[in-house]
């Protein structure tokens, strides 16, 4: 057109440089809402732009690593990656939170601004219906100690109390184990030294369990016994008789028990005979301490 003699084009055309422009892709997390108890939770890991618009992965592949040592592979030609991890099955009664983040990203370069989203995802995990999970308590103590000693009781939980467990014990005393502990201890008098052959043994048990939110709570063992070991402890027979008597009177002489501090000792099998140098013996009758 133009009616010319002649048209020409002139020179090498015309060249326009298209200026880069930063442009921002998140990584965004996001997670199964809520799960039963050992279910799977799904992490997905979305390559988005500023209008939430998923972005495609075009050159390598991208690692997203989670706060909980997981990590999704975000593949080439794709937008998002997944993982599946097992819920938690707890011992405690109730639902739990699971709260995980994005701890980094690598694999990242080719993209001009990547940035790991901040915001955790959280998951509840529900109780399942049916699958209580036993908590064991058990009773330990030494297995001896001497008459007129101590003795320990402890309680050793299988996992950590949820809230504070109290335990009665059928001699009468109590153990608390605190909230985040798993042990307690309780401390008694064994029985009184006494002056009698009587080693024994004394079994305690455990005759009630409240307490520490589990699912359930139950008493192991047969309780815990410990053997009292006896002391040696020493008995006096000590010998009186009248002071002083007129001729053809009665000289009354007596034989009393008596224990290391002077005080009277009841006899308590077999009656004890007493026999003196002048042919004469003394019966130290059952639940008496002299004669």
């Amino acid at each position: 057109g133009g009616n010319f003699e002649k048209l020409e084009v002139a020179g090498n055309g015309a060249t326009t440089t298209i200026n880069d422009t930063i442009d921002r892709v998140d990584v965004v997390l996001t997670a199964t809402n809520s799960v039963g108890e050992g279910g799977n939770i799904v992490y997905t890991a979305n390559l988005v732009d500023k209008n939430g618009a998923p972005v495609t992965n075009i050159t390598n592949p991208l690692t997203v690593t989670l706060d909980n040592g997981q990590t999704i592979t975000i593949g080439v030609n794709q937008s998002s990656g997944s993982v599946s991890v097992v819920a938690p099955n707890d011992v405690y009664k109730g639902d739990q939170t699971v709260t995980t983040a994005i701890k980094g990203v690598t694999g990242g370069e080719h993209f001009e601004n990547l940035v790991p989203g901040t915001t955790p995802v959280n998951t509840i995990v529900t109780d399942t219906p049916g699958t209580a999970d036993t908590t064991t308590v058990t009773l330990t103590a030494p297995s001896a100690v001497n008459e007129g000693g101590q003795i320990t009781y402890t309680a050793t939980l299988s996992n950590k109390a949820g809230t504070d467990v109290t335990l009665k014990l059928d001699n009468g005393s109590s153990i608390t184990i605190k909230a985040g502990d798993t042990v307690g201890t309780v401390t008694v008098p064994a029985p009184n030294d006494d002056v009698f052959i009587d080693k024994s043994t004394q079994t305690v048990k455990i005759t009630d369990a409240t307490g520490g939110n589990f699912e359930k709570l139950e008493v192991a063992g047969n309780g815990a016994t410990t053997t009292i070991n006896d002391t040696i402890d020493k008995v006096d027979v000590v010998l009186t008789a009248t002071n002083t008597v007129g001729e053809g009177g009665n000289i009354v002489y007596t034989a009393s028990l008596v224990d290391k501090s002077g005080n009277a000792v009841t006899n308590i099998t077999n009656p004890l005979t007493v026999t003196l140098d002048n042919g004469q013996t003394i019966t130290i009758g059952v639940n008496q301490s002299s004669g």
